[in-house]
């Protein structure tokens, strides 16, 4: 959060709140940020992803291409930590039941590549249904069927 606060002699002061696990990418990609990503807002993982993209780029300053590495690296193992993915995906991930079981939240299974793979897996079960569907609509002869209550998935 950032915040304004004045001292005495009308004199603005400047405070941001980062939290802890975010200082050092912070801290390290100060002016990378501003040189890749200042049009950026800030939040959702928006400056992140930005800064991502220009990772290999020769102009950012290594230290910061160093822990954009890390990051990626601690999200594959921890899937909590795409958020971006868990924000437009939430539905579709509680539906799928792509998040861990009480006691299997450090398994090996629930890295992100699982997650993904299992939305993956959702998405084409949500398509392999709607085409049934509609085929069985477009079938007179077809018998009723019961259809299950399918999680449309988003489209952006």
């Amino acid at each position: 959060a950032v915040t304004w606060s004045l001292k005495g002699q009308g004199i603005a002061v400047l405070k941001i709140d980062i939290p802890e696990r975010e200082g050092p990418l912070f801290f390290a990609c100060r002016m990378d940020r501003e040189r890749f990503c200042s049009e950026l807002p800030a939040g959702e993982g928006k400056v992140f992803h930005c800064l991502m993209e220009h990772k290999q780029d020769p102009k950012m300053a290594p230290q910061c291409s160093k822990i954009l590495s890390e990051r990626a690296g601690l999200m594959g193992r921890d899937y909590k930590l795409a958020h971006p993915l868990l924000k437009s995906c939430d539905k579709e991930v509680q539906a799928y039941r792509c998040v861990p079981q009480p006691g299997f939240e450090k398994s090996l299974q629930f890295h992100l590549s699982w997650v993904v793979l299992c939305l993956e897996n959702g998405l084409h079960y949500y398509k392999t249904q709607e085409h049934d569907r509609k085929k069985a609509e477009e079938d007179k002869t077809a018998k009723q069927r019961q259809w299950p209550n399918l999680v449309p998935f988003n489209d952006e």
